[in-house]
Formats: C-alpha cells, sequence, structure tokens
C-alpha cells in the first residue's frame, strides 16, 4: 500500500545543517515522492520545507507550483462548497428591477449571501450537482424595499471529446417585503447548456 510507505531518500538534520541548499533540494525531491505516492498532505509541508530553507533559489518556483497543483486537487476532490458573505451597502436611488419600481430614496442595508453546492454524481464523465443560494437586503429605514431570494438548482452534465453537454434547472422565489403592495415575486427558470445555452423563464406576482 503506497499510502502508507515512506520514500527513500529522507533529507537527515545533519544534511540540514550543512548546507540548507543540500536540505532544500533533498527536500524537494522528498516531496516528489510523496506526490507521486498519492500523500499529498506529506508533500505539501515538503514543499514549504523547501520554501522556508531556500525561499529565493530556483526550486522555491518548482515547490510553489506543486503547492499550487495539490491546492487545486484538494478543490476537485471536495464534493461540497459552501461560501457566506455579509456587507454593507449605500443605495442613493433604490430601485427593483422584479417588478420595475424605481424610487427617489437612498438607505444603506445590511446584505447577506449564503450559497452552498453538493455534488452527488462524480462518475467518469457524468456530473450531477445540487445547489442552494440565499441572498437577503435588509435597509435601515426603508423597510418595504427589503428583499429575500432563494435560488435552487439543480444540474447534470457530460464530458465528451472537446465539449460538454448539460442541463440546469434552477427555480427562484423572491420576495419583496411581505407587507409591500407587491407582494412576493416568483420566478422559474429552466435552462440548458448544449447545443446553445437558453434559459425559458416563468414568472408571476402573487399578490
Amino acid at each position: 500500500n503506497d499510502a502508507g510507505r515512506e520514500p527513500a531518500g529522507t533529507a537527515s538534520n545533519s544534511t540540514a545543517a550543512a548546507s540548507p541548499g543540500l536540505a532544500a533540494t533533498a527536500r524537494f525531491n522528498l516531496g516528489l515522492a510523496y506526490y507521486n505516492l498519492g500523500r499529498l498532505d506529506a508533500a505539501t509541508q515538503s514543499f514549504e520545507t523547501v520554501l522556508a530553507l531556500s525561499p529565493d533559489r530556483d526550486l522555491a518556483g518548482g515547490a510553489r507550483q506543486f503547492i499550487g497543483l495539490i491546492a487545486g486537487k484538494a478543490r476537485e476532490d471536495r464534493r461540497w462548497n459552501i461560501e457566506l458573505e455579509i456587507g454593507r451597502e449605500r443605495s442613493v436611488n433604490i430601485s427593483r428591477e422584479e417588478n420595475g419600481e424605481v424610487t427617489s430614496v437612498g438607505d444603506q442595508a445590511w446584505v447577506l449571501g449564503i450559497l452552498g453546492d453538493y455534488s452527488f454524481l462524480k462518475s467518469g464523465p457524468w456530473t450531477g450537482t445540487a445547489g442552494y443560494a440565499l441572498s437577503q437586503t435588509i435597509y435601515d429605514n426603508v423597510s418595504a424595499q427589503n428583499f429575500q431570494s432563494h435560488t435552487a438548482t439543480l444540474s447534470f452534465s457530460r464530458e465528451f471529446k472537446g465539449f460538454e453537454a448539460g442541463l440546469n434547472y434552477s427555480f427562484n422565489h423572491n420576495t419583496l417585503d411581505e407587507k409591500n403592495s407587491f407582494g412576493p415575486l416568483r420566478f422559474r427558470r429552466i435552462c440548458r447548456s448544449f447545443p446553445a445555452r437558453h434559459c425559458t423563464q416563468l414568472s408571476a406576482m402573487i399578490f
């Protein structure tokens, strides 16, 4: 089992003490060995040691490249992703394209965003992903313009030689402060990505 094996040629402390350059070379070779064995955590540690021992040498550039490759592979292998955003925004003329309203009122608002997706299918050329996104805008004074959006998505795709085909479905439910006369706004959207990206949207205003 390669995962438990120790590669030959481990750098010794005496080598490191004698020459940082030799120690960096040994650590770089050790990182390569770990990388080829699939022991990515150990490989990352070895390449980071190379940067600490010899940050200005040519080996440092190679070590950074391998650290980037390992990080990218970890992102590709991960099935889930969660992002959170929070911030403040200032609007001098609050408008809402969902209902065509344009006001002459300015205000500040808290903006919250939560995005998550899960790849439930990763088998050969096939990929299936489900996602959910929440967006919330809360104004300090103009509460009638508080806006909340929920979006659920489901997508399937298949890779072929030279291109990728897929089908995406998304359901979007938007709410413009329920006390406001415009009431909740709902949007449904169905998209396909092959042969050309095209979306069909159905919208309805619920009073």
